[in-house]
C-alpha cells in the first residue's frame, strides 16, 4: 500500500468552492475544473477519418485479439458492424494468450487476400517480419491497445488523460478534501492512468491519496480483495477511483460489504459500469473511453487507404480516443450509438 501526502490547490480544479473554513482557499488561475468532462487535452490535434465501406464488398477482413485484453469485443463488435454495414465478411481470430501464433496468422491472411487486417491488444511492437508481407501486398493494418507499429495505423486511449478526467470527477465531488483511495493493477495502460490521477491530485490541498492493488488483479476476486483491504485500512476514506472497469464494480461492491459511505469513479466505461452507475449505487461516474469509436474510426481508416488514401497520421503516432465522463445526468444521452461512435481522435501535438 503506497500513501501520498499532496498539496496545491483544491478550489483550481473544481467548478466552486464553500466558504466553509476547512474549504482550502488557495487558487491556481486558469486550471482547468473539475467539471470538465472530455479529453482533448489542449497540446492535441484533431484528425478527421472518414471512409467508403462500399469497399468492403465480396470482401473479407481479419480480426485478431488477444484474450489479456479484457472486453475487447466493444472494439471488435465496431468493426463488424462497420465492415458488415459495407457488405464485407469477417475472420476473426482469437490468440488467447498464446502471442507466438500471431505470425501465423498474419502469414494465412496474406495469402488469403485479407482486405484489411485489425489486431486489438496483440503487441505488435516487435512484429516488423510477420507485418512486412502484407505491408508489401499494401493491406491495411489498424490496431488498437497494440504497441506503436511502424508498419500499421495505431489508435488507442488517451490513458493518461483518462487518469485526469478521473481524478477530476473525484474533485468536484469532494470540495472540502479527504481521502482517496486509488485500487488498480498493473500493465502501461494502467500506470499510465496512475500517473495521470497522482498528477492531478498532487496539486491538491486537503486530499490525501492512498494507492493499492495487486499488479497481476484482473479477476473479480482479485479487485474486490484488493478494494476491500484498501477500505479496512482506511475505513474513512472518502472515495475509491478504480484503474479500470472490472476494479470499479468490484470496488463499489467491497464498500456495499463494508457499509462505508465512499463513492466510486472508475476508467473505462464498460457495460457493467454502466449498469452501476444507472443502479445508482456506490459507483456514481465512470471515464467512458472510445472504443466503440475507435472500432468504427478503424474501420473508416481502412477503408479510406483500400480506396487510395494514405494514413491519416505518420508512422509511430498514436490516433488518441476522446473520452467522457459518465455519471447519472448524462449516462443515457452519452450511451446511445450515436454517442459511442461520435467521439473525436487525435494526436499529441506536444
Amino acid at each position: 500500500m503506497r500513501s501520498v501526502a499532496v498539496g496545491g490547490a483544491l478550489c483550481a480544479l473544481i467548478s466552486s468552492c464553500t466558504s466553509d473554513s476547512s474549504s482550502p482557499s488557495t487558487t491556481t488561475p486558469g486550471a482547468t475544473p473539475a467539471t470538465t468532462t472530455t479529453s482533448a487535452p489542449p497540446t492535441t490535434s484533431i484528425v478527421p477519418i472518414s471512409g467508403d465501406l462500399s469497399v468492403f464488398e465480396e470482401t473479407t477482413v481479419g480480426i485478431v485479439t488477444f484474450s489479456q485484453v479484457p472486453l475487447a469485443t466493444r472494439w471488435t463488435t465496431a468493426i463488424i458492424d462497420c465492415v458488415t454495414e459495407g457488405g464485407g465478411k469477417i475472420d476473426a481470430r482469437d490468440l488467447g494468450s498464446d502471442l507466438s501464433r500471431l505470425p501465423g496468422v498474419l502469414s494465412a491472411w496474406n495469402t488469403l487476400g485479407r482486405s484489411a487486417v485489425f489486431v486489438i491488444g496483440a503487441d505488435l511492437t516487435d512484429q516488423t517480419d510477420a507485418l512486412a508481407p502484407l505491408v508489401e501486398a499494401e493491406t491495411p493494418i489498424v490496431t488498437w491497445n497494440a504497441g506503436v507499429p511502424q508498419l500499421g495505423v495505431s489508435l488507442d486511449s488517451d490513458h493518461y488523460n483518462d487518469g485526469r478526467l478521473a481524478a477530476r470527477a473525484v474533485l468536484s465531488r469532494l470540495p472540502n478534501g479527504g481521502t482517496v483511495l486509488l485500487v488498480t493493477a498493473s500493465n502501461p495502460a494502467l500506470d499510465l492512468r496512475a500517473k495521470g490521477v497522482r498528477d492531478v491530485l498532487t496539486e491538491v490541498a486537503g486530499i490525501r491519496l492512498v494507492e493499492g492493488g495487486d499488479p497481476n488483479g484482473f479477476t473479480d476476486a482479485s479487485a474486490k480483495t484488493a478494494a476491500a483491504a484498501l477500505l479496512a485500512a482506511e475505513p474513512t476514506a472518502n472515495a475509491i477511483i478504480a484503474g479500470f472497469g472490472l476494479t470499479g464494480v468490484q470496488a463499489a461492491a467491497a464498500v456495499i460489504e463494508a457499509s462505508s459511505s465512499a463513492f466510486v469513479v472508475s476508467i473505462n466505461g464498460d457495460p457493467d459500469e454502466l449498469a452501476a452507475v444507472r443502479a445508482g449505487g456506490p459507483l456514481v461516474a465512470t471515464v467512458s473511453n472510445a472504443q466503440e469509436a475507435g472500432g468504427w474510426a478503424a474501420c473508416q481508416i481502412a477503408a479510406s487507404m483500400i480506396g487510395g488514401e494514405p494514413s491519416p497520421v505518420t508512422a509511430g503516432s498514436v490516433l488518441l480516443g476522446e473520452s467522457v465522463v459518465v455519471d447519472s445526468t448524462n449516462v443515457e444521452a452519452q450511451t446511445t450509438p450515436e454517442a459511442l461512435r461520435a467521439r473525436s481522435f487525435y494526436v499529441s501535438t506536444s
